[in-house]
């Protein structure tokens, strides 16, 4: 393809799946990380979940804002240190 990019989108498909709340085991991961990258890709309800559990363990939290055009809820922004 001598250099270009070729991209295939699902929209939704991330968005699929996913349980309400998110397990003990799986936060913890997430606590003992060094950074954090959340994307709009999926659901807030899940990028909120892991900001507020790894802003405890002070672990750095970055939002990719790509993905859903939609307003990102305060309580998702709250718990953000960098936005991307």
């Amino acid at each position: 393809m001598d250099g270009q990019n070729s991209i295939i989108i699902v929209g939704g498909a991330n968005m699929k799946g996913w349980t309400e709340k998110m397990s003990d085991d799986g936060l913890e991961i997430v606590r003992n990380a060094g950074g954090v990258l959340l994307q709009r890709e999926i659901p807030d309800s899940i990028n909120i979940q892991v900001a507020k559990a790894v802003k405890r363990a002070v672990v750095p939290v970055i939002l990719d804002m790509g993905g859903m055009d939609t307003p990102i809820p305060n309580e998702l922004l709250d718990s953000v240190d960098v936005l991307s």
